[in-house]
């Protein structure tokens, strides 16, 4: 509803997108997690404060952007939440990931 370029609406031109926080459901929190956004256990709103404030240091201007790449890697079963050689070889986010941390092959 704040940025103006499709797809979104951008119907509330007053809120920066560097105010939002990022909605957080089951996909965003097993992501933040892998990526050491939070460590939280509990999906509340000091959760979304933790993972915005991690997505910050990224995009100061606009932290939330991310939201639907993370949700939908995810979804889309690119991401296991697990460490799986077929599934994580061609992935990106490999080198930053707690699943290939500090062990062998993990450098993508």
């Amino acid at each position: 509803m704040v940025r103006r370029e499709p797809p979104d609406f951008g119907l509330w031109p007053d809120i920066p997108p560097a105010a939002l926080l990022i909605p957080v459901d089951t996909h965003i929190e097993n992501m933040a997690r892998s990526l050491g956004l939070t460590r939280r256990r509990s999906r509340n709103w000091k959760m979304a404060e933790e993972i915005t404030a991690g997505l910050r240091r990224l995009d100061p201007a606009d932290p939330v952007k991310y939201d639907f790449s993370l949700c939908h890697t995810r979804m889309s079963g690119q991401c296991l939440d697990r460490r799986v050689e077929a599934v994580c070889a061609p992935c990106r986010l490999r080198p930053v990931c707690r699943h290939w941390r500090g062990r062998r092959g993990a450098r993508a």
